[in-house]
């Protein structure tokens, strides 16, 4: 795999493509357009600084704070109709979402600090295809602990789905001034906690190698 975490995400979107294809599917990337991130996120809230942007998340943005000894990971209490992701859904037969995760370390109650450095992937496949939506198609209703969300104004299922790591395990974020310290693989073990899975069998015997193809 790829050491650079931009080359690994988009390593890794195409194999699920290629696996989608020979289904007739197609994987949708949300926030793929750039490799940076161009959303300015509030120090205060640790969320997105404005309307339009949360209202189209470029980043499933997840806060990191350390409790005790170890990493513990929530959902922004300001996102509070779940959106998490968003993508063209218009006129495409879209079998899978790729969603890329944004920690927001929470360096004390009134500060925190958003550390693009790190980044997950974090993708779902589906069948049947999604239902056709709009060139820029929300999904909401973003439950991580029980491993639901919606799509449309539904509940969406989902065959399979997996959280994928794009750092080193020993990378640290050191912030001196707060005394903090919080490793990417102490990281990773908090969101992997936060959000679960729930997938349900596939309606076809022809898609029931999916899920282990397209695991990384």
């Amino acid at each position: 795999m790829p050491t650079d975490k931009h080359a690994a995400r988009r390593s890794i979107t195409s194999r699920i493509n290629k696996i989608l294809s020979d289904y007739g599917l197609e994987n949708a990337v949300s926030g793929g357009k750039y490799d940076d991130l161009r959303q300015a996120v509030g120090s205060a809230t640790g969320y997105w600084d404005g309307k339009s942007i949360s209202s189209k998340p470029s980043r499933l943005i997840i806060h990191l704070s350390k409790v005790g000894n170890a990493a513990h990971a929530i959902m922004p209490s300001d996102n509070d109709n779940g959106n998490f992701a968003y993508a063209n859904t218009a006129k495409r037969p879209v079998g899978g979402l790729s969603v890329r995760i944004l920690p927001i370390i929470k360096l004390d109650d009134e500060e925190f600090k958003p550390y693009p450095d790190w980044e997950w992937l974090l993708w779902y496949c589906f069948w049947p295809k999604l239902g056709h939506g709009s060139s820029g198609q929300v999904f909401d209703g973003f439950d991580p602990m029980n491993g639901k969300f919606t799509y449309m104004g539904h509940e969406q299922p989902y065959i399979a789905a997996g959280l994928v790591t794009l750092n080193d395990p020993q990378d640290m974020f050191v912030d001196q001034q707060h005394n903090l310290q919080i490793s990417y693989q102490e990281a990773t073990e908090a969101v992997r906690q936060l959000i679960q899975a729930a997938p349900v069998s596939p309606t076809s015997a022809s898609m029931s190698g999916l899920e282990g193809q397209a695991d990384a």
